[in-house]
């Protein structure tokens, strides 16, 4: 975009916050690295050398807000699993392995969305009609080439962090006029890559909007730390505007005697973070406790190891990834990925 990554700028600064938390609190009991999935990714490299340093525990927090099974286990993690098993098969050590939740499923992670719609509705008429868009990325609810989307998780994940955030608004907001809170999503909610009509699309969120009365909306897109190709052409295009924002990166719009508006996905920051925070933290207390864990270990064939013991001195190491939203990559290259076939066009044969 310009020769920049907006994302990148955003959500970079959040890691590397969340990153001195980790090491105020445990000091050199845990080595923190940076890694980037899909394009010009590092992952693998960035394994390796926590391994190099002999490290006893490997904890991955993904820096996402929905979990995906195709986006996580079958791409960037499983650069993290080559690692992990070329380093047992050469050291015949074993390491144990720890994937965080998420984040989206964190409390704090939803009062700094519960915090953003209440300063959006202090900017609203205080007895106006609102409907709360609250927007995901998407995913296909079908077979894709030999993937089953419809069956990844993304889709369990993505409603229970909806209802969560839906039922902390309505708890927490106190309004005159009507309010409600839709789930929306930019992508694949229509055509083919919603067959039985399941999802609602932004559009289709508009008409229903409009047919039930209500003069103001306000899209916030939640699933996002940082504004991006996604949220702002691809989400401003879902919605049939040109993608175009201000400098705050909001768009307004009129439509059918209703205004909208599509807010950043850049707020609330220190939310964010703690969230982050506490999806590392919690497995390394669990660690710390001696509680029992649940995780993924990588041993030698020739030697059946005990878990990890929790006593002692202890290593950890944080591998935290900052990953853009894998679908933005098809997008760009038009292509199939190596491993499995998937889809060309991301927006559907409608679009």
């Amino acid at each position: 975009m310009g020769g920049r990554s907006l994302y990148h700028e955003q959500t970079v600064p959040q890691m590397e916050n969340v990153s001195r938390m980790l090491k105020r609190e445990y000091g050199d009991k845990i080595s923190v690295k940076f890694a980037y999935g899909f394009e010009q990714g590092d992952v693998e490299d960035k394994t390796k050398e926590l391994l190099d340093e002999n490290v006893d525990v490997l904890i991955v927090a993904p820096q996402v807000v929905v979990g995906s099974y195709f986006e996580g286990t079958l791409h960037w993690i499983k650069e993290v699993h080559d690692a992990l098993n070329e380093y047992v098969l050469e050291n015949g050590r074993s390491i144990s392995f720890i994937e965080t939740e998420s984040i989206g499923i964190q409390p704090d992670y939803i009062k700094g969305i519960v915090m953003k719609v209440k300063d959006e509705l202090s900017k609203t008429p205080a007895n106006a009609n609102v409907a709360i868009f609250l927007s995901n990325h998407g995913f296909p609810l079908t077979e894709c080439g030999d993937y089953d989307c419809q069956g990844d998780p993304y889709h369990h994940y993505a409603k229970e962090i909806f209802d969560r955030t839906k039922k902390a608004i309505i708890n927490s907001v106190s309004w005159q006029g009507d309010l409600e809170v839709l789930q929306i999503y930019a992508e694949f909610a229509e055509g083919d890559g919603d067959p039985e009509n399941q999802m609602l699309s932004p559009r289709e969120g508009l008409n229903y909007a409009e047919s039930h009365g209500f003069t103001y909306i306000i899209d916030i897109p939640y699933e996002f730390l940082g504004d991006c190709m996604d949220t702002l052409v691809g989400l401003r295009e879902s919605f049939g505007v040109e993608p175009k924002w201000n400098n705050d990166f909001e768009t307004e719009f009129d439509y059918r005697g209703m205004h909208v508006k599509i807010t950043s996905s850049f707020y609330y920051l220190e939310y964010r973070e703690k969230a982050y925070y506490n999806c590392i933290n919690e497995e390394i207390e669990k660690l710390l406790g001696g509680k029992r864990l649940s995780k993924e270990t990588f041993e030698s064939t020739e030697e059946n190891r005990e878990s990890f013991p929790v006593s002692g001195a202890i290593f950890f190491s944080i591998l935290v990834g900052g990953f853009a939203v894998f679908l933005m990559t098809w997008k760009k290259k038009g292509g199939y990925t190596d491993e499995k076939r998937f889809i060309k066009n991301r927006k559907g044969k409608n679009k």
